[in-house]
């Protein structure tokens, strides 16, 4: 047996946790009102899946969760054959989680898991709080329900009533199909014309073409034989030219002769030139082009190369000759360096004995004190000397390096690169300008293409709502036809046949279809004439005696007519004054429109018929003083009769008519707007097409600039980068130049410095030799006067070759640099090269095809047009003959210039002929597949016109109506099918209704002897004296009786539960709930509080009855009673603290 073995409560209602065990058995639940007992049992139908926040006893989410907790979760485990855990969380948003034996799962395959293992927690093992007052309180009848709902009679009343309303539904079914199969038979009769005029118009339509293409072929063979006798006739005016003299016949002869060579020579020039050379022409045409932008671009690509092919040169000349000069440089500075290096030597060697020569020399202390301080200003005059030298020498290199950096700044600025071609401007105003162009045509197109766009989304709506409408008016049309065609309309119907065949003059129609009113007077108008809307409006009497006559002798019906002269009801000033009444809207009269010739009739019809809005307007008019219609049809006679109500317009269906009218109006509105749409789009379809070829001879256009500008532009990318190197060379020699300048400056600057040094120390020399012996000096002077000489010339020689050398290491350091650039530059230029080399291969590769292509196509036109050229020079010739013959012709007599006139009138009427031939010929190509009527030329006109006339006649043609007639056939069939598979299914749903019937009343007595029983064993272990039944107060109806708790005491005395005190009520009421669950056994049984009501003997009782079932099955009890809880296998209780609710104790009785 599978019972509950323990239940976990986290973060639920009261509890914040709890971990209560089961047993088998008899639980019971104790602790005082309100410590959270109940909850407990709240929580085992939440996780068996309770969603009724009622049956929970909570009105939101919030409620089942502890406060200021996320989610609530219960645990459920069971035993018995095999052990389960069951658990179900809540969170605040409302979301649940299943899950059964750790699996998640949703709620419907937690039920049928459980269900299989027969766990549930419904009505029939749940007992909540007040469930057993209130059915203690209900009467018998209900009583007896209760036992419906167990057996399932509930379930089978259920089945019934939806067994019903489908019922109901398959009739509402069965008749929307047949009313819809009506209104579309109707249509399809319509539709049905509309297919056989277009198979009609078709039929028509290739019966014109065989004719009019039999009539062309008659023209054709006419002009042929037109033709041939005006060539006839012109031979024969040529034959008659001997008549004239022999000259002019022989002259006739000759332009005869070479007229026809002429024309033979005309006619093979056109056919070469029309067949061959214009087809030859486009070729070499498109051939040229080609050619030609290919020979454009290899002769700009050759021109590049050649120039490449220069600069190299010029530059690998360049660096040949700088090599040369930087060795002859090179060997100059060693030869240099050598010289100044014998030279140093020199003034070394020069200067030793110089000193030595100074020594030798005997002078006085004081002469050598000046002396050596002379020489010791001499010696700091030739160390600022020497410096000055030096600086002279950079100011020399530097000069001679910044000429070369500006000679070479000159030479770069001479080779500035071009710049752009006033082709290249001129071919990107053109391309612009086509672009725009194409821009323009693009706008057109687009603006073209939404139009379309919005054409052919019109279109289908437009073809929609004629199909719509067409429905429409068949529908009601239909309708129209159907009520003609009704017994009592027979008469009417038969007379305007007649009268519509011309056998009855007289007859001008109904009332109801001779006259005009807008659609809201329709109901009024029809009330106020009834079935006078349906009489026949004729000339006179004798013309009614007529149709009565014909009525009888054909048995068609009956008939009342109107004459044209009947004596009207006119109109009375008091009538007059109560239409302008309050409430009143005048005479219906005025609002029905009709032919002045059919006012007497219509007098007669509606006379002094007042309209009004509703009764209660009529009451302010007066009711009896005339006779008043309402809007709504309501009548009011003038006897003071009313007649009301809803009115079945059956008389004139007028209303119907009138729509007809206005829909065939719509219907020829759509119709035309339809047509519009379609003949709008024919000519924006030829709009677009012809934009799009002037786009497309645009595009031709704009590619071939393109591929031109493409070319030009891959040149000056070329260039510019040609010239970015240009312009950081130019940039670099300016820096050097700049630099130079600068340093030299500063040398400058430092040479001015030591010039004023050295003018300090020739002036302190000069005083120091003041100081000396003046003899002494002479002599000393003299001989210092020699070695300074001689070191002077030493120095300027040396000084000379240093600046020799200065200049030559400058002049090398500025030709390694341009050197070194002359490498940069080229190596750009050789890839170019080689790249520019390849492509002109390409181009060669491709012109030598073309070429050969285009000279294979020139010899062709070469060799037609050497043909052509003969054939002109031929016909020229012959021209020229022709002509002297005439000359010669028109010397000869008057009847010669007769002839001649002739002879010309029918050379032309012969070219004319000719070419109308030809037209005929080229239009009757496209008659070629018909089948040739044979008849005179007037009877294919004649079929013609007819046909024409037919097609006229058919108007505005559905092409689409055959297919359209094949869908509706296909729905119609459709639709039978539906109707007939809803009879069966009537049928069956009828079938299911009577079985139901059938098997209530044999389910509900059988469960109801199970329950008895279950019942009168419970009773036994209640009470020990006495026995208790469960009794059907009409037995013989038992689905409509009432069910009593029957009692019969031990002494015979029979009771009933109505008769018996609170709690014996209440014991037995658990009674026969128990008796009822055992009918459906539960593995537990959940009683909340349900021995609320009953005394310490009852509670005995209920104790032991639940003693007793609880061997079996388990019974989870919250009680307030000892003597429940005493018997009680375990007991549980529960209490509430300021935490929530808490189990405080479990105890097991034994």
């Amino acid at each position: 047996m599978v019972y509950i073995e323990r239940i976990k409560l986290k973060r639920f209602k009261s509890f914040k946790f709890a971990d209560i065990p089961l047993s088998k058995g008899f639980v019971c639940l104790v602790g005082p009102n309100g410590s959270g007992k109940s909850n407990v049992c709240d929580a085992i139908r939440f996780a068996l899946g309770e969603n009724s926040f009622k049956s929970l006893r909570a009105k939101k989410v919030a409620d089942l969760i502890t406060r200021g907790s996320e989610k609530a979760e219960i645990y459920l485990q069971f035993d018995g054959e095999k052990k389960h855990e069951l658990k179900r969380a809540i969170r605040n948003d409302g979301k649940t989680l299943y899950k059964l034996d750790g699996k998640r799962l949703t709620r419907t395959d937690v039920l049928d898991e459980l269900s299989r293992m027969g766990i549930s927690a419904g009505e029939h093992n749940v007992i909540a709080q007040g469930e057993v007052e209130r059915i203690v309180d209900i009467n018998p009848k209900e009583r007896r329900e209760i036992i419906d709902g167990v057996a399932g009679i509930s379930e089978f009343e259920e089945k019934k009533k939806e067994a019903l309303a489908e019922l109901a539904k398959v009739e509402q079914k069965i008749n929307d199909a047949t009313i819809v199969l009506k209104e579309r038979e109707g249509f399809l009769t319509e539709l049905e014309k509309d297919k056989n005029d277009a198979l009609r118009y078709n039929e028509i339509n290739a019966g014109l073409r065989k004719y009019q293409g039999s009539l062309l072929f008659i023209e054709l063979k006419k002009v042929e034989k037109e033709f041939t006798r005006a060539t006839n006739k012109y031979l024969e005016l040529k034959g008659q030219e001997e008549e004239v003299n022999k000259k002019v016949v022989e002259i006739d002869a000759k332009i005869k002769e070479l007229e026809n060579q002429k024309n033979g020579i005309t006619q093979q020039i056109n056919e070469k030139a029309e067949r061959e050379k214009n087809s030859l022409f486009s070729e070499v045409e498109q051939l040229k082009t080609s050619i030609n932008l290919a020979l454009g671009s290899k002769e700009q690509k050759e021109r590049e190369v050649e120039r490449i092919k220069q600069r190299i040169g010029s530059l690998e000349n360049e660096k040949i000759s700088l090599n040369a000069k930087m060795i002859q440089l090179a060997q100059d500075s060693a030869g240099v360096k050598e010289r100044i290096s014998d030279v140093e030597g020199q003034i070394l060697a020069f200067l030793n004995e110089r000193d030595r020569a100074s020594k030798e020399s005997a002078l006085g202390s004081k002469f050598y004190e000046a002396k050596l301080k002379s020489n010791n200003l001499l010696k700091q005059l030739e160390e600022r000397r020497e410096r000055v030298r030096k600086l002279e020498l950079d100011v020399e290199k530097l000069a001679s390096k910044k000429s070369f950096a500006e000679m070479e700044l000159k030479r770069l600025e001479s080779q500035a690169p071009a710049e752009k071609t006033e082709r290249e401007s001129e071919i990107s105003q053109d391309a612009e300008e086509l672009r725009k162009a194409s821009k323009e045509i693009d706008s057109q197109l687009s603006s073209l293409f939404e139009k379309e766009k919005e054409l052919n989304q019109k279109l289908p709506t437009t073809e929609k709502m004629l199909l719509e409408v067409k429905e429409k008016h068949v529908s009601i049309a239909s309708k129209l036809q159907f009520l003609k065609e009704l017994p009592e309309n027979q008469g009417v119907r038969a007379l305007l046949d007649l009268k519509k065949n011309g056998m009855l003059p007289g007859v001008y129609g109904t009332v109801g279809e001779l006259c005009k009113f807008d659609d809201e007077y329709a109901t009024a108008i029809e009330a106020a004439a009834g079935h006078r809307m349906n009489y026949l409006i004729v000339e006179d009497v004798d013309t009614a005696a007529k149709a009565i006559e014909y009525l009888k002798k054909t048995k068609a019906g009956r008939c009342t007519f109107i004459p044209l002269d009947i004596n009207a009801r006119f109109i009375t000033d008091e009538q007059r004054a109560l239409s302008k009444k309050e409430g009143s809207r005048g005479f219906l009269l005025e609002v029905v429109s009709f032919d002045s010739k059919y006012s007497n009739v219509f007098q007669f019809v509606f006379g002094d018929t007042l309209l009004i809005d509703s009764i209660e307007r009529g009451k302010r008019v007066g009711i009896g003083k005339a006779r008043m219609v309402t809007l709504e049809g309501d009548l009011l006679e003038s006897s003071g009769a009313i007649t009301g109500g809803i009115l079945k317009r059956v008389s004139s269906h007028a209303k119907e008519r009138a729509e007809v009218e206005r829909l065939n109006s719509e219907l020829e509105a759509l119709k035309a707007e339809r047509d519009g749409i379609v003949n709008s789009l024919y000519s924006l379809r030829e709009d677009m097409s012809k934009k799009r070829r002037e786009k497309s001879e645009l595009e031709v256009k704009l590619k071939g600039f393109e591929l031109e500008l493409a070319h030009i532009a891959e040149t000056r990318s070329k260039e510019r980068k040609g010239k970015e190197t240009y312009e950081a060379n130019l940039a670099l020699l300016r820096q050097e130049i700049e630099r130079s300048s600068k340093e030299l400056s500063e040398r400058q600057a430092d040479i001015e410095k030591l010039n004023s040094e050295i003018a300090e120390l020739q002036k302190a020399n000069e005083d120091s030799l003041k100081q000396i012996d003046a003899e002494k000096e002479e002599q000393f002077n003299r001989k210092m006067q020699e070695f300074e000489k001689q070191l002077n010339g030493f120095n300027s020689t040396k000084a000379s070759h240093e600046a020799e050398l200065a200049k030559c290491t400058a002049e090398l350091d500025v030709m390694r640099k341009r050197a070194q650039s002359i490498d940069d530059e080229c190596e750009p230029l050789r890839k170019d090269l080689n790249a520019l080399k390849s492509d002109v291969k390409e181009l060669e590769s491709s012109l030598a095809s073309n070429n050969k292509l285009y000279e294979e196509k020139s010899a062709k036109i070469k060799h037609i047009s050497s043909e052509l050229e003969r054939l002109f020079e031929e016909r020229n010739v012959m021209d020229r003959q022709i002509e002297a013959l005439a000359l010669e012709k028109g010397k000869s007599s008057f009847n010669y210039e007769k002839f001649f006139k002739d002879l010309t009138r029918y050379e032309i009427m012969k070219s004319n002929l000719e070419t109308r031939l030809a037209d005929l010929k080229t239009e009757s190509a496209s008659y070629n597949d018909i089948e040739q009527v044979e008849g005179a030329k007037e009877d294919i006109e004649a079929k013609i016109s007819e046909g024409e006339q037919q097609l006229a006649a058919l108007g505005n043609v559905n092409l689409k109506a055959p297919q359209e007639y094949d869908e509706r056939v296909k729905e119609m069939k459709e639709v039978k099918e539906k109707s007939e598979k809803l009879a069966e299914e009537r049928k069956a749903v009828q079938s299911m209704i009577d079985e139901i019937e059938t098997k209530k009343s044999a389910i509900f007595m059988e469960t109801f002897e199970v329950v008895r029983e279950n019942f009168v064993k419970l009773y036994g272990y209640a009470f020990k004296t006495g026995e208790g039944d469960l009794v059907l107060q009409n037995p013989e109806a038992p689905l409509e009786s009432g069910l009593q708790i029957q009692l019969k005491t031990e002494k015979g005395e029979l009771q009933f539960i109505e008769s018996k005190s609170g709690g014996e009520k209440s014991l037995l009421t658990l009674m026969f709930i128990f008796a009822i669950q055992m009918y459906k056994p539960a593995p537990f049984y959940l009683l909340d509080e349900a021995d609320a009501s009953l005394d310490k003997e009852n509670s005995l009782k209920l104790s032991q009855l639940l003693k007793e079932l609880s061997k079996n099955t388990q019974f989870i009890v919250v009680t307030h009673n000892d003597a429940v809880l005493t018997s009680a296998d375990t007991a549980i209780g529960v209490t509430r603290t300021k935490e929530g609710s808490k189990i405080v104790g479990v105890q097991f009785n034994t």
